[in-house]
């Protein structure tokens, strides 16, 4: 499997004109959080409603790392690429790995 790297996310996101990347919900309040983006930078907001913190700066490789972390296969199907759109980066179709 191809690794997605951080200058493909970074150009994926300027792309589609992106300013923010969802990442998960918080399982108390429910709020989101994300990715922040302005320009070249990207940070990384982990405040939600029930708790605060300062957005912490990240990389492009920190935002594709958290791609490819994903599954590419399995009973949620391929959460990768589900991952990915979000950020505007369309992958290949993953292939079943034969046994």
């Amino acid at each position: 499997m191809t690794k997605v790297t951080g200058e493909q996310v970074k150009d994926a996101v300027q792309k589609a004109g992106l300013t923010w990347v969802d990442h998960h919900d918080c399982g108390i309040c429910g709020q989101m959080v994300g990715y922040v983006i302005n320009g070249d930078c990207i940070s990384f907001r982990s405040g939600c409603g029930c708790s605060w913190s300062p957005d912490r700066p990240c990389s492009w490789d920190e935002a594709a790392d958290h791609i490819n972390r994903q599954n590419r296969s399995g009973d949620w199907g391929d959460v990768a690429a589900k991952v990915a759109k979000r950020f505007g980066l369309e992958l290949e179709p993953a292939l079943d790995e034969v046994c």
